[in-house]
């Protein structure tokens, strides 16, 4: 199992970036024992845009959060579908 986080915003601050580095290394270390293959944090950055149709039109990083999201809204399909047949 592979588990994604995604989240608006970049931290820059170093205190939130050691808590979250620490919650990373919490999670890869419970991964084994859950059967968690792979950790992905991916941050995006704040539009400035003002309209939410603008974001989404002319945003490269929404595009991007759009197919990580199709994407593994297909990957969860596929397991729930294999365990169906099963």
């Amino acid at each position: 199992m592979e588990l994604k986080i995604i989240s608006v915003g970049q931290l820059k601050n170093n205190p939130i970036l050691e808590i979250q580095k620490d919650y990373q290394k919490r999670i890869l270390n419970l991964s084994k024992s859950v059967g968690l293959k792979k950790l992905l944090i991916k941050e995006l950055p704040i539009s400035k845009k003002v309209s939410a149709k603008e974001r989404q039109i002319k945003s490269p990083e929404f595009n991007n959060f759009k197919q990580l999201l199709e994407e593994a809204i297909k990957e969860r399909r596929e397991i729930l579908l294999n365990k169906e047949i099963e």
